[in-house]
């Protein structure tokens, strides 16, 4: 065990975890610190194996996990009526790079080998019209996505309260105690896992408390300290095909992305501060498709 940031941090052969003030146990995957042999490996043997490398990601299998929003995007179907998308590696917002169908993709490939974990999709957002008052519901475009990548609609739960990075994991504390969950997993993109950890190990503090079922909900979770195991979509996505691994090889090498991580970077720095404010303008998008 060795000291990081005041933090007892912990590596082990599965994962690295920190201890956290709201008694979540929070454990993040590290891609390249035990995995890669064994990925080499288990790619050529069939389902078993696979169920077994993706437990050992999530450090065992979890009772649900939580698929947070990087943001939609209009679009256009096929009988040509609008509607909606997740965003992809081309989107970006104020702060840099989305990724948001990275997330989906990742949570698809995994429920099949986790046929009895929940799968949450997150948050809403205001309407880009001004006209309308109407809110854009995120966890419905990614539950219709998760549906469409052969996810069974009875293992997906919706979370339409959020609306940001904090009030995800605020509503995944209360659906954690409402549930009596004692191990969930959260797949994210890269640059976003270290930022939303953290945001874990400090979210009694910065989480306002006039909501009453989130103060109980932190009560339950500081008393069972049920382990939460963030996993970044790439790490499972870099797998999958060789398609995923030239766009994310790609991705990485953009300006959006270098503008996310700095983006990052200074979140992480404002929460050990203490100075955090979310933002809430993941809605304003951009795409470089195209240009």
């Amino acid at each position: 065990m060795r000291k990081v940031d005041s933090v007892d941090l912990i590596m082990c052969d599965q994962c690295a975890t920190k201890a956290s003030k709201s008694g979540f146990q929070v454990f993040y995957h590290q891609r390249g610190l035990y995995m890669d042999g064994m990925l080499q490996e288990t790619l050529v043997f069939g389902g078993e194996k696979k169920r077994e490398k993706y437990a050992v990601i999530f450090c065992g299998v979890p009772d649900a996990i939580f698929v947070l929003s990087g943001g939609v995007k209009k679009t256009a179907h096929s009988s040509g009526e609008p509607g909606y998308i997740s965003t992809d590696y081309s989107d970006s917002d104020p702060y840099g790079m989305l990724a948001g169908k990275a997330r989906v993709d990742a949570a698809a490939v995994v429920s099949r080998y986790f046929p009895d974990t929940k799968f949450v999709t997150t948050t809403h957002s205001p309407s880009p019209d001004k006209s309308s008052a109407a809110s854009i519901l995120h966890a419905y475009v990614l539950a219709d996505e998760l549906k469409r990548l052969g996810v069974p609609e009875e293992q997906i739960i919706l979370e339409v309260k959020s609306t940001n990075t904090l009030t995800e994991l605020q509503e995944m504390v209360k659906l954690i105690a409402r549930h009596k969950w004692h191990h969930v997993g959260i797949i994210t993109f890269e640059l976003h896992a270290e930022r939303t950890g953290k945001m874990l190990n400090h979210l009694a503090e910065l989480s306002g408390r006039t909501d009453q079922e989130l103060k109980e909900s932190l009560v339950y979770v500081e008393r069972e300290k049920p382990s939460v195991v963030i996993v970044k979509a790439e790490d499972i996505l870099l797998d999958v095909s060789t398609h995923y691994e030239h766009l994310i090889e790609y991705a990485r090498t953009t300006f959006s992305y270098q503008k996310r991580l700095e983006s990052e970077r200074k979140g992480i720095e404002a929460i050990e501060k203490q100075t955090y404010r979310p933002t809430g303008e993941t809605w304003k998008i951009k795409s470089e498709r195209g240009k």
